[in-house]
């Protein structure tokens, strides 16, 4: 696929950490939850290393942060969301500018989903196309056994960010310890992807991810492989490591495009000026 290749419809994919906010991870969101307890953010800042360097794998590190959020009320996970993640520069105009241009966007996350559905309700659901994120379970918090379904979970969210926020239930609901993974596996998201657009008559080939750490390496190197494009935006440097080894080993150069290197100044415009270098 060249890079002047265009299609009617494109679709958009972006990574929760990095493409959406900057450096999010499960140690922040448990920070939060617990600050009187530090040792517990230690521990997981801890576990977050080891996993960024391929010391832990995903799925291992994902069932220890969701024993750590044990105890975390619903309140808390979604004041998180909505106060405490700083989200990139541009964000509210890009997801509008591809409202207005009828680009369907996924919204993905390795974390859990309780933070992609109150991104999702904070900027409008319409917005979203589809999120995709790992099922962090919710209990009555005097008994955490008596499990919240997922529905009822996403319908709180829903209701929070409409006059609901001071209702008592959000401080009676929290983290059970556990979670439902379906988003730490590549394949399985890169199929996530594919069945999106399929759905809508869109060519993988018109899928875009927009990635930007080394955690998404094997989504990346899945995408391309199917002939999807990549877009590295705020991306580190063991980012770049991999997408020239990409590039040199798989002819990949028309599928992946470089914009900003990791920064607090990094600005979605950037993306969008590649999806559409006509305006």
């Amino acid at each position: 696929m060249k890079s002047d290749q265009t299609f009617d419809r494109q679709m958009v994919v972006l990574e929760l950490d990095g493409a959406v906010v900057h450096d999010h991870t499960p140690s922040e969101l448990i920070r939060m939850g617990f600050p009187l307890q530090p040792e517990r953010y230690e521990q997981a800042f801890d576990l977050f290393q080891r996993e960024s360097t391929g010391n832990v794998k995903p799925e291992e590190a994902l069932i220890q942060y969701a024993t750590m959020t044990r105890g975390i009320t619903l309140r808390r996970a979604i004041e998180y969301a909505t106060f405490k993640m700083r989200f990139i520069k541009g964000f509210d105009t890009f997801i509008e500018r591809l409202y207005q241009k009828n680009v369907p966007l996924l919204l993905v996350s390795s974390s859990f989903s309780i933070i992609t559905e109150a991104i999702r309700q904070l900027y409008g659901p319409d917005r979203f196309q589809a999120v995709l994120a790992n099922s962090l379970t919710f209990g009555l918090e005097k008994d955490l056994e008596a499990v919240i379904s997922e529905e009822k979970l996403i319908a709180l969210v829903q209701r929070y960010f409409h006059r609901a926020r001071e209702h008592q239930a959000y401080d009676k609901i929290a983290a059970t310890g556990e979670c439902n993974s379906i988003n730490s596996d590549f394949l399985q998201k890169a199929n996530f992807f594919a069945e999106q657009a399929a759905g809508l008559n869109i060519p993988f080939e018109a899928v875009n991810y927009v990635c930007s750490s080394l955690k998404d390496r094997e989504t990346l190197l899945a995408v391309v492989r199917s002939g999807g494009r990549v877009i590295a935006f705020n991306f580190e440097e063991s980012l770049e490591t991999i997408i020239k080894e990409c590039q040199k080993n798989n002819h990949a150069k028309d599928t992946i495009k470089w914009t900003t290197p990791k920064s607090r100044w990094a600005n979605l415009r950037s993306v969008f000026e590649t999806l559409f270098p006509d305006g």
